[in-house]
């Protein structure tokens, strides 16, 4: 990695956040250091088809949803007043995925 790279993580990392790419299609979000966690509880955890997470990046914040079948996402750009108020919201729901996920058993 670049320095710069590692620099720009080390500053998401004391908010809390982290970079998440989905490959192949390239989707790159800025989001809650445990949305990988929800992402998996919410597809395998829950059965859900759809996921959906905040992505925090600076110029294009915005509510992301993330289809289960094909890993294709879409997102609501939002305005700084709208965004904040889910923040909020994100905050609370995403500690409960600070411990390990457990799923139930197959």
């Amino acid at each position: 990695m670049k320095k710069e790279d590692i620099e720009y993580l080390e500053e998401l990392n004391k908010q809390d956040l982290t970079i998440l790419t989905f490959q192949p299609y390239g989707h790159r979000y800025v989001v809650h250091k445990n949305t990988q966690k929800k992402i998996s509880n919410d597809f395998i955890g829950k059965g859900k088809r759809l996921s959906e997470f905040l992505d925090h990046l600076e110029e294009e914040p915005g509510l992301v949803h993330l289809y289960a079948e094909n890993f294709n996402s879409n997102k609501h750009f939002c305005l700084p007043d709208q965004f904040q108020k889910l923040v909020d919201v994100e905050r609370e729901e995403m500690n409960q995925y600070s411990e390990k996920t457990e799923f139930p058993d197959s």
